[in-house]
């Protein structure tokens, strides 16, 4: 598996491009706000690794989600209107080990099952992992 880092530590988030197999993960640490979540979207994008489509892991282990309901719906249309530079088919997997956050990743699976995105939430990075690559 050959990694690339590109996030300052500084930032509260870190992006790795996993190449084989291809996927993008993105680790969040402590409080994840409106900002940071679109921060770390638009980031991915800009990513000199980065393809249109590209299935991703957003692994909010080692974070508390600081985002209420307006916010969750108002990313995951964000979300949306950036197809045209992300992509409309992958998959996303949500990690989280904490009921609370699980519960706003479960709301925010919702919002995009409106989409095309194919979005999961796990309990572990290990079993997101294997559910983004299997379709590899």
């Amino acid at each position: 598996m050959t990694n690339f880092d590109s996030q300052p530590s500084s930032l509260p988030f870190k992006i790795t491009i996993v190449k084989r197999p291809r996927f993008a993960k993105i680790e969040f640490f402590g409080a994840v706000t409106l900002s940071s979540f679109e921060r770390a979207f638009t980031d991915l994008v800009k990513n000199n690794d980065f393809r249109a489509n590209l299935n991703a892991c957003y692994d909010f282990s080692g974070a508390i989600i600081e985002l209420d309901i307006m916010d969750i719906e108002n990313h995951a249309n964000y979300i949306a209107e950036q197809f045209r530079e992300r992509g409309s088919i992958y998959q996303l997997a949500l990690v989280s080990d904490d009921t609370f956050n699980t519960a706003l990743l479960n709301i925010f699976q919702i919002h995009l099952s409106k989409t095309s995105i194919e979005v999961e939430v796990f309990g572990s990075t290990r079993q997101a992992e294997i559910w983004l690559t299997s379709s590899l």
